[in-house]
């Protein structure tokens, strides 16, 4: 389907094809031609002719290779989805590990759990990246930015502190740093918002 844009270069062609003509029309003297004039007006019909169908081809061929990647990005969309699944379950997991609980304090082992969760996620590589890219909302990019996030998670879990127990604190366990850890889980979650606008989008692109 031609997009406004595309409509508004053949309707400004169109018009400037037109004005050349009748301006042209009404400045030859047509009574004085003869077989040069003739032979330079035939040129010139045949020369616009050709200048129209150029663009018209070029303009099919253009349409031709849209949708040729759309129908690449729907395949591989469909192909992704179960990375995509598997990133959210894992950083659902880790917002649940640092995230607030009804605990006091957040166990040490939830930071192993947390770095575990993001080395087991696979990522979606750059060649697949690009061949998403024409599906709208901007879907690769968010993926991009999502596993960015996730690299930079890593290395924020892997620095949060552990804090000790007052002497007086009945439970003596060592326990993480509470502002560290919600930080995290904080950011785990947003990137969950961002996978599921996605994966909403990847739904239409595929059923539809």
């Amino acid at each position: 389907m031609l997009n406004w844009l595309t409509w508004f270069r053949w309707a400004t062609l169109m018009i400037a094809l037109g004005a050349m003509s009748y301006y042209g029309y009404r400045a030859v003297p047509w009574s004085y031609m003869d077989a040069t004039l003739s032979a330079y007006w035939v040129a010139a019909i045949g020369t616009t002719g050709t200048l129209i169908g150029t663009i018209a081809l070029a303009s099919s061929e253009a349409r031709t290779r849209q949708r040729e990647r759309m129908t690449l990005a729907v395949i591989q969309a469909a192909h992704c989805q179960h990375k995509m699944q598997a990133m959210l379950l894992g950083l659902e997991r880790i917002a649940e590990l640092l995230g607030p609980s009804t605990k006091k304090k957040i166990p040490i082992d939830n930071v192993l759990n947390s770095i575990n969760e993001i080395d087991s996620i696979v990522f979606i590589d750059n060649q697949e990246l690009a061949t998403l890219v024409p599906l709208k909302g901007h879907c690769a990019m968010k993926i991009a930015g999502v596993q960015n996030a996730l690299s930079n998670l890593r290395k924020h879990i892997l620095d949060i502190d552990t804090v000790r127990p007052a002497s007086d604190d009945e439970d003596q366990s060592i326990g993480l740093d509470i502002d560290a850890t919600y930080f995290a889980a904080a950011i785990a979650k947003k990137q969950v918002e961002r996978l599921w606008e996605v994966m909403h989008t990847f739904k239409e692109s595929i059923y539809t």
